[in-house]
């Protein structure tokens, strides 16, 4: 005759197991998919808000070198991967990638035919993830604004229309080279900046990667120059990337002097 009060604590305990088989199961279908969506949701908005930072990063350190003649070095942290939660610490990963895109050319002509020529840099940065448990969303920065990237397709962050895009973008490339007649023809200063890739241009993984522009400024003073050359964005043109450019020539009857700031910022990635 079996033992009913043997057999009870087996029946309990396969009861108990039971009960957490089902569990276990219901988490990992259910909830483990959701929240890992939300830990990645997270960790591309803080992407986004690094990426942003960045960008503000960039127009400042412009700013800095045109009109205070400062240099200096900013960063900003991203956080490559994300998606981790608690029973659950697998990772995504990402790749910051950093390319030269275009050129600007300045010159100038000194009454006694030297040519003093200035290649300006263009460059852009892009973050794209990789193995992650959202959408495949990535950044892209160039010319001035920020892209949302899903696959092939991209659309503007902060602007809503083409137009809009336009205006933000000639405005950055022809805020790059700028000419101030101080004294109606006999000085001129002259802005121009160089934004190009650094050494170090592409990190991936799953950890904390820190993006950093190093800006340099120097100055150079050209007396007797004849003749002023240089690049900008074709704002009639309709929008592309590349951008399609215009070349202003100023030929000087009376020879003029040319202060030349050149604001030269390198972008790197660690």
């Amino acid at each position: 005759m079996m033992d009913n009060e043997g057999i009870a604590p087996v029946i309990a305990v396969m009861f108990i197991l039971a009960i957490g088989v089902t569990f276990f199961s219901v988490y990992t279908t259910t909830y483990l998919p959701s929240l890992k969506q939300q830990a990645e949701i997270e960790h591309l908005e803080n992407v986004e808000t690094g990426i942003v930072r960045f960008s503000s990063d960039i127009d400042n350190a412009i700013l800095a070198g045109t009109q205070s003649g400062r240099g200096g070095r900013m960063s900003e942290q991203v956080r490559l991967g994300g998606g981790a939660i608690l029973l659950n610490s697998l990772e995504s990963s990402g790749i910051i990638r950093i390319q030269p895109t275009d050129s600007i050319v300045v010159t100038i002509i000194t009454n006694d035919s030297q040519v003093h020529r200035y290649d300006l840099s263009l460059a852009n940065f892009s973050y794209r993830p990789s193995n992650n448990f959202w959408i495949d969303q990535g950044y892209t920065w160039q010319y001035g604004y920020v892209n949302v990237t899903k696959g092939i397709r991209s659309a503007p962050l902060q602007y809503d229309t083409v137009s809009e895009i336009k205006s933000r973008s000639s405005a950055f490339i022809n805020g790059l080279v700028t000419v101030h007649d101080q004294d109606h023809g006999s000085n001129i200063s002259l802005d121009i900046v160089s934004l190009s890739a650094g050494p170090d241009r592409v990190t991936s993984g799953n950890g904390v990667a820190k993006i950093s522009l190093d800006s340099n400024v120097t100055n150079e003073y050209l007396p007797d120059c004849v003749n002023l050359t240089y690049e900008k964005f074709n704002s009639s043109a309709a929008f592309s990337v590349p951008f399609q450019k215009v070349v202003t020539t100023i030929n000087y009857s009376v020879p003029v002097n040319i202060s030349v700031r050149k604001v030269d910022i390198a972008i790197e990635v660690r």
